[in-house]
């Protein structure tokens, strides 16, 4: 069971949002049962309640297995889908974000990809982050709140 009313009352208090690649993963792929939870976030950005900062890792991670698979079909519609994304903004791998996510991972131990991916959404002002990452849940910030889409899967 998807606790679909619960996750969209923490979206609806927010105003930008980040994410991770497998959101993307599991709405492109239409994963069960985490694809109603990227369908409700995607409506939200789409319709402009929301505003999405994505990083440019997440693309590069996106693209990976599609590439491995050489399934040049899901390498299109990926690549459509996140050039045509409204209300959103692919974001940049830079100095500022390269300096704070050397500051995360040293006060929090993450990954650097995931490191990345966090000082990504808070260079860029985003409230929320949703992932699936487990390791990512361990991070605390004031300025950012961590979604885990498995925490509203029940």
């Amino acid at each position: 069971m998807v606790r679909i009313d619960e996750f969209t009352a923490k979206l609806s208090s927010n105003k930008s949002v980040s994410i991770d690649s497998s959101f993307f993963i599991y709405h492109l792929e239409n994963i069960k049962p985490y694809n109603e939870l990227t369908s409700i976030t995607i409506k939200k950005i789409s319709s402009g309640e929301l505003f999405c900062n994505i990083s440019t890792l997440v693309i590069s991670e996106l693209f990976v297995r599609p590439f491995k698979e050489k399934n040049f079909k899901n390498i299109n519609l990926f690549e459509e889908f996140i050039r045509t994304f409204p209300n959103s903004k692919i974001c940049d791998f830079d100095f500022d974000i390269a300096k704070l996510s050397a500051k995360i991972r040293a006060q929090s131990n993450l990954r650097t990809p995931d490191a990345v991916l966090i000082a990504t959404a808070i260079a860029r002002g985003s409230d929320v982050f949703i992932t699936n990452d487990l390791n990512i849940k361990k991070f605390s910030d004031n300025k950012l709140q961590i979604l885990v889409m498995e925490d509203y899967i029940k």
